[in-house]
């Protein structure tokens, strides 16, 4: 199958080259933010930064921000490493109107730094004009944005905001822009997939316990806030609750007094267990729309031993002319307590 590289100007969206692409391994990775690499026929008249787009069958298959090409041992040919198209937003800033994410939602935060930040920045230099936003959903949380003396990466807030939020960008171009639509998924329909299918091969699990029972926050006004973690997944401020969970203790630092609870509660729901889940399934699965999966995918997991497990497709592995994809998962998001219950019932 032909694959083709559209490589464009990283300042007005031109197409530059188009050059048949050898090889590739496409890395659909948020959470490592790894890199997606291709080799192609010749050098590309392109620059360090441009856009790319993987092509097969007139379909795009991957958009990425190219880094500089690298010569191949065999002559002629150069392979590329490309990150994810979200790199765009790699960058860091200075925090503005955080309490947009109460007021209005998450989504319309990150809407508001993008058309501040990256088009329509004082600096016009620094601006991209041929995007166009879409906000789908307005997910209100009470919560401030992480920073080192009120800077922070909005990149890794983003991805912070797929693991933490259900909160996923889907990349679209059309009439030679591109749209990014901003949008939580956590109330669509959620696939289950049965790991105990034909389709499913090369299943690795692998759970390790590391519980925080117990935050402890400190704040700008020395206020210090203690939180517990209780069995039926709940918390208490009261110390001497009977259903308190067993676990490790961590400290916090909260620049908001009003903020305490809610950073304490960001802690507990990044708590569930280290799960590590991955296994290979064919992209042409007739039990499974393989093609609709990106990442921050939400699915429910049926395992080897019938357990349903609640998490999100964190990882893809394409590798050119192989119809099998790798797959990993985030996060487990839930049930950590039931599971140390059934280990210890067991």
């Amino acid at each position: 199958m032909d694959s083709y590289a559209y490589f464009l100007d990283r300042n007005t969206f031109e197409i530059v080259d188009v050059i048949q692409v050898k090889d590739y391994q496409i890395n659909l990775d948020e959470e490592t933010n790894a890199r997606t690499f291709i080799t192609v026929v010749k050098k590309p008249n392109a620059h360090d930064k441009d856009i790319v787009f993987i092509k097969e069958e007139e379909k795009t298959i991957f958009m990425g921000i190219m880094e500089a090409p690298i010569t191949d041992d065999r002559e002629s040919y150069y392979t590329i490493n490309i990150k994810y198209i979200t790199n765009l937003f790699d960058r860091k800033l200075i925090l503005k109107n955080n309490s947009l994410i109460k007021e209005s939602g998450i989504e319309d935060f990150i809407a508001y730094t993008i058309q501040n930040e990256f088009l329509n920045n004082e600096d016009t230099l620094l601006n991209i004009n041929y995007i166009d936003i879409e906000v789908k959903t307005h997910t209100k949380k009470n919560f401030s944005v992480s920073t080192d003396n009120g800077i922070y990466n909005f990149h890794t807030f983003i991805n912070n905001c797929t693991q933490n939020y259900n909160i996923i960008y889907t990349f679209t171009i059309k009439n030679g822009r591109m749209k990014i639509e901003i949008e939580n998924i956590e109330n669509k329909d959620i696939e289950i997939i049965d790991t105990n299918v034909s389709d499913i091969t090369n299943y690795t699990e692998i759970f390790r316990t590391n519980v925080i029972a117990k935050v402890t926050v400190l704040c700008e006004d020395k206020t210090i806030s203690d939180f517990f973690l209780l069995n039926d997944r709940t918390t208490t401020t009261n110390k001497d609750a009977e259903n308190r969970a067993v676990g490790d203790t961590t400290v916090i630092y909260e620049t908001e007094t009003a903020n305490a609870r809610q950073s304490a509660l960001n802690v507990f729901k990044s708590n569930s267990y280290s799960h590590l889940i991955q296994f290979n399934i064919n992209k042409n699965s007739t039990l499974y729309d393989i093609k609709r999966w990106q990442i921050g995918t939400l699915v429910k997991i049926k395992n080897k031993t019938n357990d349903i497990i609640d998490t999100y497709i964190s990882a893809i592995t394409i590798n050119k002319g192989n119809p099998i994809y790798t797959i990993k998962t985030g996060n487990i998001r839930i049930a950590f307590l039931d599971k140390l219950k059934q280990k210890k019932e067991g």
